[in-house]
């Protein structure tokens, strides 16, 4: 499976849970279809949606993972090169109100508040607590830049910022803690 299966994947996947809270009616905005989709992607992620019980307009990312290791991936550099300035990571110059965690071996979809995420790991510094760790390889071919990031486990995440966590089993979407793992798909 290459970037873009994953991706594409994990999309769906998320759009199956959150077009349940979207207001009847409303449409699923998707900032990758508008003329000026580079400066939204930055300022406020992949789409806004209207949220059904507050009837307010709320932006959401969503990044992808084809497998759950316990952790979340939070980029501090994008396009690190020992040739090249890297660019600040999704941490430091997304903007939008939830960011959308999903883990397709597991079926899971983690939804967290990005300001609290943000201030625990950038104005706290708790990142820095954690592993560094690059990521440049999917499966069958290179990742399209070299990003790197701390891994910081859900379970500290549960404990201090909190987040909502819902796993597919059996084709319907149930809460959870953390994912159950012992339901995983094979890719």
């Amino acid at each position: 499976m290459n970037a873009n299966d994953v991706e594409r994947r994990g999309i769906e996947l998320a759009m199956q849970l959150i077009t349940r809270s979207v207001s009847p009616g409303s449409p699923v905005i998707d900032t990758n279809d508008a003329r000026n989709r580079v400066f939204l992607q930055r300022a406020i992620g992949d789409y806004l949606i209207l949220h059904e019980p507050t009837r307010q307009w709320h932006s959401l990312d969503v990044k992808t993972e084809a497998k759950y290791t316990g952790n979340l991936f939070v980029e501090s550099w994008s396009n690190k090169t020992a040739n090249r300035h890297a660019r600040d990571g999704w941490i430091f110059t997304l903007g939008s109100d939830w960011l959308v965690m999903v883990y397709l071996d597991v079926r899971s979809v983690f939804i967290v508040d990005l300001p609290k995420l943000k201030n625990w790991c950038v104005v706290e510094g708790r990142m820095l607590d954690y592993r560094e760790a690059t990521v440049h390889r999917y499966q069958d071919g290179e990742q399209k830049n070299r990003t790197t990031g701390h891994l910081v486990p859900w379970a500290v995440l549960v404990e201090t910022i909190g987040f909502k966590c819902y796993q597919q089993q059996d084709g319907e979407w149930v809460k959870c803690i953390l994912p159950d793992t012992r339901r995983r798909e094979s890719a």
